[in-house]
């Protein structure tokens, strides 16, 4: 999970697995749906520069999942900024032209 350098150290999201098979746990947030589990990760970030962008790396989800519909949700708050996730390399070579647009407007926070 990555933050824009344009962003103040308010803004980190919290990064969230929601789906069938996740353990279901104490403090799960309120858009879980009943019955599917959730595990998040937050903090801490550190300074990163790369693939043409500078910000903050957060930290790392990793988990082997089992069958069904997974999602990766990401709570920021009221707070606006721009953050991005990668899938530890298994996007699409070369991005998307909307991923491509979306890194333009990094550079900034807020909406």
């Amino acid at each position: 999970m990555f933050v824009s350098s344009a962003c103040d150290a308010a803004y980190r999201p919290r990064l969230w697995l929601v789906g069938p098979g996740v353990p279901v746990g104490a403090g799960q947030p309120d858009f879980v749906p009943s019955g599917w589990g959730a595990v998040g990760v937050s903090g801490p970030y550190a300074a990163y520069s790369g693939h043409g962008v500078a910000g903050w790396r957060g930290p790392t989800l990793a988990r082997t999942l089992g069958a069904g519909t997974h999602y990766l949700v990401l709570e920021h708050g009221a707070r606006g900024g721009w953050s991005f996730i990668s899938l530890a390399g298994a996007e699409v070579p070369g991005g998307t032209p909307e991923g491509r647009a979306a890194l333009g407007r990094f550079g900034r926070c807020g909406a």
